[in-house]
């Protein structure tokens, strides 16, 4: 019957109609495509400007440590240098005085100790004679025997020469008492004839350096270290409250060990630190002409501020546009 006849509607459906869908499926895609290229060159360039920051961050951790490892070098090898000064004009009175045959055990004495007031840089000024004994001293001291010292015998076995023989240096490690380092700087003596005659020495002061490393900023939890060149440490600043019950100065890294290996002259390098485990960066020195060196560690969060204070607005403006991008496209295909 044709009233029952239910015929198919796609057959019926309007030409029009028909071809408005997979149309409208069509259009949507290259408003799409565009709004996710967009999306992801945004993505792509905001992790440039990331990795950018990042290495802008590391190396002006690097220039701050290097330049404060280098200020403490110099700072420290002119330290001596004015110390220096003293043995060297001690040495040239001593020889004038002996060669004049007018070498008087008081007046030297005397003039030790003025020669001591001069200089804030040394604690002690000596004689050791030709055996090692204590003979003449800025404070009068008692004739002990030191000829078993490390700088006794170096200077002894100098060559003599127009200065002498040059400067010597020695760290003496703190003894069982847990007394502090002891630094010495020495220079031979000689007689008229070029014969040993013996050292005149001085003691540096440790609290000297410490002083000296307490004039630059390295963060709460940065360090300014003097380590020997077996990198055993002489004196830290800050020093740490955790260093211990005996006093025992913490030992060197075995990152640090590596490092002085390979680059015996200086290097920086980044490294979790032993008292917090937190990312540190390290920079260690040579001290010109000494068996020293200068390590300057601190911390990589303080050099990270100026990064997050540039990347949290980055992240919000690439949010924002890749949002603006979507929402355009939207508005676009409607």
């Amino acid at each position: 019957m044709i009233d029952d006849y239910d015929p198919d509607p796609t057959v019926y459906m309007p030409l029009a109609r028909r071809n408005s869908e997979p149309t409208a499926r069509r259009e949507w895609l290259p408003y799409a495509s565009a709004a996710t290229l967009l999306s992801l060159l945004i993505v792509v360039l905001a992790s440039l400007a990331f990795w950018l920051e990042t290495e802008r961050t590391r190396e002006r951790a690097i220039v701050y440590t290097d330049g404060i490892s280098q200020l403490m070098a110099r700072s420290i090898a002119e330290a001596f240098a004015k110390a220096d000064i003293q043995l060297q004009g001690a040495a040239l009175h001593y020889a004038d005085e002996q060669a004049r045959g007018t070498l008087d055990a008081g007046r030297f004495n005397a003039w030790l100790a003025r020669q001591r007031t001069l200089s804030r840089d040394i604690d002690e000024l000596q004689v050791l004679d030709a055996r090692g004994v204590v003979r003449y001293g800025s404070g009068n001291p008692e004739p002990l025997s030191l000829g078993y010292r490390e700088f006794f015998n170096a200077a002894r076995a100098q060559q003599a020469g127009a200065d002498g023989g040059g400067l010597i240096f020695a760290a003496l490690p703190p003894g069982a008492k847990g007394e502090a380092w002891e630094l010495v700087l020495a220079r031979r003596l000689t007689n008229s004839d070029g014969a040993f005659a013996g050292v005149v020495f001085a003691k540096f002061p440790v609290d000297r350096i410490a002083r000296i490393f307490s004039t630059v900023d390295v963060g709460d939890s940065g360090s300014v270290v003097l380590r020997t060149a077996d990198l055993r440490q002489i004196v830290q600043h800050p020093q740490p409250a955790d260093s211990g019950a005996d006093g025992a100065a913490p030992q060197a890294t075995p990152k640090l060990l590596e490092m002085v290996r390979s680059y015996p002259e200086g290097r920086s390098y980044q490294a979790p630190a032993e008292h917090d485990r937190s990312e540190h960066h390290y920079t260690f020195r040579r001290v010109a002409g000494y068996p020293l060196y200068v390590t300057v560690g601190r911390a990589a969060a303080d050099f990270s501020a100026n990064w997050q204070r540039t990347v949290a607005p980055l992240v919000a403006l690439c949010g924002l546009m890749i949002a603006l991008i979507l929402w355009g496209s939207w508005r676009i295909y409607r």
